[in-house]
């Protein structure tokens, strides 16, 4: 209900942010049902999956640097990496 206030006062388009890991169709049909009108895909989506979300959806491809992940804090890298502190 207020994404649909928004969009009808304002006339403006829904975007979800990569970070809601839309992933698929199924998330895809998901965020569409709730008034999204384009979903910005993570870096780890593949092409595969972009194309079956564009099916459904409008796909915003965010181009940026980001860490994906922070192996300081890797449980499985303080093992391996212990010597290099």
């Amino acid at each position: 209900p207020f994404c649909k206030e928004l969009k009808q006062k304002y006339n403006i388009k829904l975007i979800a942010d990569y970070t809601l890991n839309a992933v698929n169709s199924f998330s895809a049909e998901f965020l569409k049902e709730n008034l999204i009108d384009r979903i910005a895909v993570n870096i780890e989506t593949t092409g595969k999956q972009i194309d079956e979300i564009s099916k459904i959806c409008e796909v915003e491809l965010v181009e940026d640097l980001c860490t994906a992940m922070t192996s300081r804090y890797c449980i499985i890298g303080s093992f391996v990496n212990k010597d290099k502190d």
